[in-house]
């Protein structure tokens, strides 16, 4: 199960809700996608730091241990295949787990996700396009963990 903190559009508290399988297949891919790969796939946090060292303006950017990865606007791994596979790489490397892609007649992708004892951990998904696909495979992978 993945757990989302966000802001309450009306109060403006901090709310926690629950994101069903379900919702993660119908999510369109944006910032919403991108960020719930970000903090629950790669670990990542968002915070806003200076551009540079010597520089007075501040940007978003996602972090480990504090630590700058990525600008938050230019990494979108629902929509960018270079940053889809940054998350390819990181589930392999650190949850231990393969995404596998098979291509569908030039309409689309399979994907689905095995451990490393060629488990599956997740069911066969037909995706149209893959960084989007690559997402929420991830995502379905790791709700459970």
């Amino acid at each position: 199960m993945i757990i989302r903190d966000r802001k309450d559009t009306r109060g403006g508290n901090n709310v926690t809700e629950k994101i069903t399988r379900e919702q993660i297949l119908a999510m369109e891919p944006g910032r919403e996608l991108d960020a719930l790969v970000a903090e629950k796939v790669m670990g990542w946090t968002n915070k806003i730091l200076p551009v540079t060292p010597f520089d007075s303006h501040s940007a978003p950017y996602w972090c480990v241990y504090g630590v700058k990865v990525n600008p938050v606007l230019n990494w979108s791994p629902s929509s960018n295949i270079s940053a889809s596979w940054e998350v390819v790489e990181h589930l392999r490397g650190v949850h231990g787990l393969k995404i596998l892609i098979s291509p569908q007649n030039h309409e689309g992708f399979y994907l689905h996700v095995r451990n490393e004892m060629g488990g599956n951990i997740t069911g066969v998904y037909e995706f149209d396009f893959a960084p989007v696909g690559i997402a929420k495979i991830a995502l379905l992978a790791v709700m459970d963990e």
